[in-house]
């Protein structure tokens, strides 16, 4: 008797959350998935010829309501593929209901970007089919992927009742009666939830090795990954030592997490010029500040609470007279530094963002900010009471840095 496979995964083009890559989710299905499974001889759950291979959703010839059809072709389906490419909140959605549905032939494929920008925490251990969607039209990758989806759902055909890839029944959770407490072995550490508050706790305080420590052990031990605590734990790692060596150690570690030329992260690449530019107050060689205008820069872009990055990437340009005495680059970069100011001066009016008192010091100190850049405002119009020691400090020495590069740059020009 012929095995049965159901396919759930987005229809059409759709992004990759927290970048701008577009995947065109009918490609990965026509190339990368249908073909392996009408070559592995599987069929849909229906019994009509029409329907013998409409292995998605969307190819289902029904006036049935779209989620009754989703919910029983997962528990009927003899092996499922979930490709979680756009993190389709369908397609998760089905992928856990599947899990708890049935014990076995659940698999996952993924567009490597999409683990490069977005680390999974419940889906880390589970094996996953990891696909280049920028080359799902190539013949090589054709083959590759079509050769371990193969082996892979000829596993699920070949598999007996030891066979599990369900975190659900692996963890022989039905076998528990429900009156009986779960056994577990719980640790007299902290909770998870302690120790992010914490590490945050540390951060604030300026205790910048303590804070790292901890936020790796969130990260590694806890396989907890989060862009929060990704921007956490680079924060402490380069603020603990600023020497040449440490810098350059922390802006590697961003990229075992997040890609810098993909993601939307406003505070990554925020962190990821505050690195590059402490690089260029060391070295000051050019490179290192161009870098940090354009992660600036590109920060600025996906500004959605406190203007930093729009802050820091005007401050930055005034930075320009370090390296150049040329008056015309000085002009540029310097009217450059005031249009912009007023550009996101004006789009603070309509800004979504936090409004408790921390991120409202941030807001208003880089506004006051942005006001000596765009119009010589050099007494502070907004008062500031910093939260934290971190906070504080921060401030004050950005403040005091403003004033330098501005005059300096103003003075040449």
């Amino acid at each position: 008797m012929q095995k049965t496979c159901f396919v759930i995964m987005g229809f059409q083009t759709k992004k990759i959350p927290n970048t701008n890559i577009s995947i065109d989710l009918d490609v990965t299905y026509k190339y990368l998935i249908k073909p392996v499974l009408i070559k592995s001889n599987l069929v849909s759950v229906y019994s009509d010829e029409r329907h013998k291979h409409a292995f998605r959703c969307d190819e289902v010839y029904t006036t049935e309501a779209i989620n009754n059809t989703f919910i029983k072709n997962l528990y009927v389906a003899d092996i499922v593929i979930a490709d979680i490419t756009t993190l389709n909140q369908n397609a998760i959605y089905e992928l856990g209901m599947r899990h708890a549905m049935k014990p076995k032939s659940t698999i996952i494929m993924c567009d490597k970007k999409t683990i490069d920008n977005n680390k999974f925490f419940d889906l880390t251990f589970n094996p996953q089919i990891i696909y280049d969607s920028d080359k799902q039209k190539d013949i090589d990758e054709i083959k590759r992927v079509s050769y371990i989806l193969s082996n892979v759902i000829q596993t699920c055909k070949n598999s007996d009742d030891t066979y599990i890839d369900s975190p659900v029944f692996h963890l022989k959770l039905y076998d528990k009666p429900i009156d009986k407490p779960i056994d577990d072995q719980f640790s007299e550490n902290s909770s998870l939830s302690e120790e992010i508050s914490q590490g945050r706790f540390l951060l604030e305080n300026e205790k910048y090795a303590e804070a790292e420590k901890l936020f790796y052990r969130i990260l590694n031990e806890y396989s907890y990954i989060s862009e929060d605590i990704v921007c956490s734990y680079i924060l402490a790692s380069y603020k603990k030592n600023l020497s040449v060596e440490n810098l350059e150690d922390s802006f590697d570690k961003i990229q075992q997490y997040i890609s810098l030329e993909h993601t939307t992260c406003e505070d990554i690449l925020g962190i990821a010029a505050a690195i590059q530019l402490r690089l260029f107050n060391l070295t000051k060689e050019p490179k290192f500040l161009y870098k940090s205008i354009e992660y600036y820069r590109k920060g600025a872009n996906y500004e959605s609470g406190n203007i930093y990055c729009a802050r820091n990437y005007c401050a930055t340009l005034l930075k320009i007279y370090q390296i150049t005495d040329d008056k015309e680059i000085l002009r540029e970069y310097y009217y450059s530094a005031k249009h912009n100011a007023k550009v996101f001066l004006t789009k603070t009016a309509d800004m979504k963002r936090k409004a408790d008192p921390y991120n409202n010091i941030w807001f208003l100190s880089n506004q006051n900010d942005l006001l000596l850049i765009a119009n010589n405002i050099t007494n502070t119009p907004f008062h500031i009471i910093p939260t934290t020691k971190r906070q504080e400090t921060t401030i004050m020495l950005g403040r005091q840095e403003l004033e330098k590069d501005f005059n300096a740059i103003k003075s040449k020009i």
